[in-house]
């Protein structure tokens, strides 16, 4: 069975609010503040729908019996429509199970329409990839719907996987419009990475592998993010204790720059 754990980070989509808006010749920041002025005026906030929020970075965590493989992309290195394209690609993969933290709250959506717009085609995933029984989401699943009462990085840490600092929304726009996005990218990577490791886990509380099955898989994840070439996963794995996860939780802070 394969696995893929999804994460990703959004933007608001400046070029979709010049053409909508009609503020061709405006600057980023003012195309931006008009957008928000009009959110505030329509729905009571500054939150945008799926269709003004692009992807700017994506992560991927792939586990099958093979091991692991992280997939790593930003707006940086590939165009949206290359990320989405290659989410659909592996979430369509015969037998593949989509592990996400909330993706029906907001990742699915968000992939969803964006391949909408962009013209992505994902004819493997439409027909297999959006089966429930192929898509595990980790939140939902623990409360029974109510996602919005538990948080990623708070459960990871209660579980003993590294801290990690969050970036804010206002940060990741910053970082965007710099074009530095490796902060973005590294976060992602380590959310994966946090996603992954805890259906893991899931799986040994729901009986579906034994505790000497999932020791196993922990070490060959430790080992995995030790010899990576990503910085920020060696960070992750010298930040995270194996020995004392999962029985004596200690918290420890990863930085999302790897350091």
């Amino acid at each position: 069975m394969g696995v893929v754990a999804l994460r990703l980070r959004t933007a608001p989509d400046l070029d979709a609010g010049r053409r909508l808006l009609n503020l061709a010749d405006l600057e980023d920041k003012d195309v931006l503040k008009a957008m928000e002025h009009v959110q505030r005026q329509r729905h009571g906030g500054r939150d945008f729908g799926f269709a003004l929020r692009r992807v700017v970075a994506l992560s991927l965590v792939l586990g099958d019996d093979d091991g692991q493989k992280l997939v790593s992309m930003t707006v940086e290195t590939h165009s949206e429509r290359d990320m989405l394209s290659t989410f659909f690609e592996h979430a369509g993969v015969d037998g593949a199970v989509l592990v996400t933290w909330n993706g029906s709250f907001a990742h699915l959506p968000v992939l969803q329409t964006r391949a909408l717009i962009l013209d992505v085609p994902s004819a493997h995933y439409w027909h297999g990839g959006r089966s429930p029984d192929r898509h595990v989401e980790i939140a939902p699943l623990m409360t029974g719907g109510k996602d919005d009462l538990l948080d990623l990085i708070e459960v990871g840490t209660l579980a003993g996987l590294p801290r990690i600092d969050a970036m804010s929304e206002e940060a990741v726009r910053d970082a965007v419009v710099a074009g530095d996005c490796a902060a973005i990218g590294a976060e992602c990577d380590q959310l994966a990475v946090h996603t992954y490791l805890l259906y893991l886990r899931l799986r040994r509380i729901r009986g579906e592998v034994s505790g000497a099955f999932h020791a196993r898989q922990v070490e060959e994840v430790r080992a995995w993010l030790g010899q990576s070439p990503h910085s920020e996963l060696q960070a992750y794995a010298e930040a995270w204790f194996v020995e004392q996860w999962p029985l004596n939780p200690a918290v420890n802070k990863v930085s999302a720059h790897g350091a």
